[in-house]
């Protein structure tokens, strides 16, 4: 046996040995003092390659030496790998402190979490419409303005938009339940071709086809009483407020330009 495998006698080498998790041992300074097989197996290495190696010795594998909970590594083939790494504490029998790297391969639990992650994010993508609301989610508002604002370019038809932000009393935001009412509410009071959907968390866009700003403004006047009428099932007022400003389409407006001078007028506007 060993010099080195003596000054280990405190741990089951056997045992480790035997074990189907990759294990390291390092010293104070980080470097390996020991490696089972099952780690040189993980890594492709030779058992011997990682004794006495460090973050100097081994580049392709400095984070193995972190203690880190995830660590990636590349391997001869340039294929990316995944460990779970646990850590702990321990001394050898002249009590010199070592520390002691479990890991476990989970590359294939990687590679699928990213396979979801990407499903995910393309079912978001295809998604035009807000859960709560069932009116167009802000993603959706935004295609529909700018197929509106191309086709003001092209034929100079007349578009406004109107920004809202609406609030209970207390100026707390909106309940979910408040929130349907509102979303309700806008179908009922605007025509089929206007466009309704929640921009954000407290905001509506509604977007105008062939609406001039005169028209517009009674729109939103009209808009905003019946926001503020809005009572529950029970009859009790839900006492709303709203700020709300409006942006007509003019030469070189994009939707970014128009969405910006609605918000602008939105908070220069006294809440109704």
């Amino acid at each position: 046996m060993s010099d080195q495998t003596e000054r280990l006698e405190i741990f089951d080498i056997d045992w480790l040995d035997q074990c189907p998790s990759g294990v390291l041992v390092l010293d104070r300074e980080r470097r390996a003092l020991w490696a089972n097989r099952a780690l040189a197996t993980m890594l492709g290495m030779q058992r011997e390659s990682l004794i006495h190696a460090d973050r100097t010795r081994l580049p392709d594998h400095v984070a193995l030496f972190d203690g880190d909970p995830l660590v990636q590594i590349n391997d001869d083939n340039g294929e990316e790998r995944w460990l779970k790494c646990t850590t702990a504490e321990a001394r050898t029998r002249e009590h010199a402190p070592v520390h002691l790297h479990f890991y476990q391969e989970i590359t294939a639990q990687v590679e699928l979490q990213r396979q979801r992650d990407e499903l995910r994010a393309r079912v978001e993508a295809l998604s035009t419409r807000d859960p709560v609301t069932g009116v167009l989610n802000r993603r959706a508002l935004v295609h529909a303005l700018e197929e509106q604002v191309t086709r003001s370019r092209r034929y100079q038809n007349p578009l406004m938009i109107i920004l809202m932000r609406v609030r209970e009393a207390n100026d707390t935001p909106l309940s979910d339940e408040a929130m349907l009412a509102v979303s309700q509410t806008l179908r009922d009071r605007l025509r089929w071709a206007d466009i309704i959907g929640r921009y954000d968390d407290e905001h509506f866009l509604i977007i105008l086809p062939e609406t001039r700003r005169e028209a517009g403004n009674d729109v939103l006047i009209g808009v905003q009483e019946s926001i503020t009428a809005i009572e529950t099932r029970q009859g009790v007022s839900l006492a709303l407020s709203t700020q709300a400003g409006f942006a007509s389409w003019e030469k070189g407006d994009d939707p970014r330009r128009l969405i910006q001078r609605a918000l602008d007028q939105m908070l220069a506007a006294p809440t109704a």
